[in-house]
């Protein structure tokens, strides 16, 4: 069985999932117990943002990959443990190591 997601944004060269709330020190134990970290994973704390769509961006448009359900008051997010170990285990099986996720 896969992983459930939550919404996940897209913008020409990134895409961004949404996860639940977490705190840096969490996200610290969680890398620091991988072997390898994808080095193009990018997070954002405290004080960070993202676009929402509908906008445009310096490099486009921002759109939804995926969308939050419709008639959802608050959008299920995902536990971010679980979203770093999907992405984790998804590079490391890839060919030549992997060491970037591919868009």
């Amino acid at each position: 069985t896969g992983m459930r997601l939550g919404p996940v944004i897209a913008t020409p060269t990134r895409w961004s999932i949404l996860v639940a709330p977490y705190d840096l020190e969490r996200l610290g134990e969680l890398l620091y117990a991988k072997d390898s970290v994808p080095s193009s994973l990018r997070f954002h704390s405290e004080g960070g943002y993202l676009l929402l769509p509908p906008s445009i961006a310096g490099s486009g448009q921002v759109r939804w990959e995926r969308a939050p359900l419709a008639g959802s008051a608050r959008p299920w997010l995902p536990d971010v443990e679980a979203v770093v170990d999907a992405l984790v285990e998804a590079s490391t099986s890839t060919p030549g190591g992997g060491s970037r996720l591919a868009y």
